[in-house]
This record gives C-alpha cells, structure tokens and sequence, in this order.
C-alpha cells in the first residue's frame, strides 16, 4: 500500500517487514503467520526470549491499552521508542528490541496508526528493569 494509506502501510510493516507481531503476540508456537491479527495475545506483548545472559525478557504489550500497554503514548513517543530505543520515561528499550532506524519517523508513524486499530489488551507483562 501507498505510505499515505497509513493504516493499511502500518499493517503492512508489522506484518509484512519487520514481521512485529511475532515478537509482541504470546509466544511463539501459537503464532499464525498466515494469519498474523489471529496470533494468540496479538500484539499484547508476553512471548520470551532470552537476553545476552541467558535471562528471560518478555515482550511488551503494544496494544493501544492505557494501563498495560502504550495506550498514553503520543505518536511522537512511539516513533522515538521504536527508532531510538528510548521510552517516554526516559529508560531505554532492552535487548531484544533494537533500533529501527531504516524506518522513516513517517513509516513508525504508520505503524502507530495501525497499532490504534488492532483490539487492545489489558495484559500485564513482567518488564523488570534491572
């Protein structure tokens, strides 16, 4: 889709190119890659994987949900997360996110929008800190 068609362009990022949903659904085994939106939790973050420590991180929740997710994020949050690794708190995305930088502000833009119309989930995800 043309990248002026923002939201069909985000579902074709998160679906398509970075394949974002695979990450930030529930785990891996119960992803649907045909079918990416019916992956269990879509988008609501929890799948592991392991860190350079051989520590569990979680996926965080993406959904659009105000408690458990980035729901009080503004556009501009979410595309200096996703480009820059930071958070609007300050503190810095952890492994196994890494910058997105190839994106354009206007590509993680899309993607935002889309993010606005996947359901949200109240999920609560273990994203200590350490």
């Amino acid at each position: 889709p043309a990248i002026t068609d923002e939201v069909n362009y985000g579902k074709y990022l998160v679906q398509g190119v970075a394949q974002c949903f695979a990450c930030h659904s529930a785990s891996f085994e119960k992803m649907n890659e045909m079918e990416p939106a019916k992956s269990d939790g879509y988008m609501g973050g929890g799948n592991g994987v392991l860190d350079h420590d051989r520590k569990p991180v979680y996926s965080a929740n993406i959904t659009m949900d105000k408690e458990t997710g980035i729901g009080k994020w503004t556009k501009e949050d979410f595309v200096k997360a996703v480009r820059m690794m930071q958070r609007p708190d300050g503190k810095n995305l952890r492994y196994p996110m890494e910058p997105y930088q190839q994106f354009s502000e206007a590509e993680v833009g899309c993607i935002y929008e889309y993010l606005k119309t996947v359901p949200t989930l109240n999920h609560k995800v273990d994203r200590q800190w350490n």
